[in-house]
């Protein structure tokens, strides 16, 4: 059964790869998102436990994608909610 971390860290290895194909790096990532650069470090590298839900539209228009999109890049969890807000 998938925790929600699993699903951040999900969520991160796939901002991750979307950033490195636009070519940003984590603090243009975060410039775009209104993030600061320590969330999408956190992020990428999986030491983020959760993410706040208004945060996914945030960083899917920095990368240029639907947060649709982004969302269903991650695994079906057993729950059906891809995030846990905090």
């Amino acid at each position: 059964m998938g925790t929600s971390r699993d699903h951040v860290s999900a969520l991160g290895a796939q901002v991750k790869r979307l950033r490195l194909a636009a070519r940003l790096t984590q603090e243009q990532l975060a410039e775009r998102g209104g993030e600061g650069q320590t969330l999408i470090g956190a992020l990428e590298s999986g030491r983020l436990r959760v993410i706040q839900r208004h945060q996914v539209p945030l960083l899917a228009t920095a990368l240029g994608v639907m947060p649709e999109y982004l969302v269903r890049l991650l695994p079906e969890p057993s729950d059906s909610r891809y995030l846990r807000v905090t």
